[in-house]
């Protein structure tokens, strides 16, 4: 009898299959971008600046880690406003749109990047992901691991434009907060372009958390600026005339 049974549960086997384990679906970025933030200001100080390793990433990064002090400000859908000093200068620089409008010592500048999109900043620079700081963007996500005892999702990030898909972007996410712990920027030859760390994160808001320090270090490992970010204030209201010319 036991062989009749044994053989019977083969034959249903044989026929139906063996029941497999559920599959998850990998986590989405979705899950992590913050869209609770829909304006936003914050000061900037710069606390270390290494020119030379910063020189190494590209001249651009060089020259924003100059100055020592630097406004920002944000509002949906990817408007930024970054108003920075240095000895004695006002430097100012718009992103609406596909424009850059750039103003210092009285003169300005508009830049169209609408097929330049690695030149658009996002709120990736502040240290959080926006609905908007996506668009030029495919994503992929890669894995769990713990960074800076914080669990994080690890996220790929190409640019839909095919002639800058060799260039990737790796984004570490803490999901829980809505908040980067890392991104690293790659060239097109697969080496390790920049490193940015976002530390010490504080909620600035009910239910709002955003990094109080951020820093750069180049391919090479070495420590290009230490900023920290302060006096946060969040979903004011803020005018679209700001973000309208540098």
């Amino acid at each position: 009898m036991m062989r009749l049974i044994l053989y019977a549960l083969c034959a249903a086997l044989l026929l139906f299959g063996v029941p497999s384990a559920p599959v998850t679906a990998a986590p989405s970025i979705t899950s992590s971008v913050n869209t609770r933030i829909h304006d936003l200001q914050a000061t900037a100080v710069l606390n270390e600046a290494n020119l030379a390793a910063l020189k190494k990433i590209g001249k651009d990064y060089a020259d924003a880690y100059r100055a020592k002090t630097m406004e920002s400000s944000f509002k949906e859908p990817g408007k930024l406003r970054f108003e920075a000093k240095a000895v004695g200068i006002t430097f100012t620089q718009v992103v609406n749109g596909n424009q850059i409008h750039t103003s210092v010592l009285g003169i300005r500048s508009t830049r169209d990047i609408s097929t330049r999109p690695q030149s658009r900043l996002t709120t990736l620079e502040l240290g959080f992901i926006a609905p908007s700081a996506l668009r030029d963007y495919t994503t992929k996500y890669l894995r769990k691991q713990t960074l800076h005892n914080t669990a994080c999702q690890v996220f790929e990030l190409r640019y839909r434009q095919q002639d800058q898909r060799a260039k990737k972007t790796l984004l570490y996410v803490d999901p829980a907060k809505k908040v980067l712990v890392c991104r690293e920027l790659y060239r097109p030859d697969g080496s390790l372009k920049a490193r940015f760390t976002y530390l010490n994160p504080k909620q600035v808001a009910p239910g709002i958390w955003l990094p109080t320090r951020i820093t750069v270090h180049n391919g090479d490992g070495e420590l290009g600026g230490v900023t920290t970010y302060s006096n946060f204030r969040v979903n004011t209201g803020l005018p679209d005339s700001l973000f309208e010319k540098a």
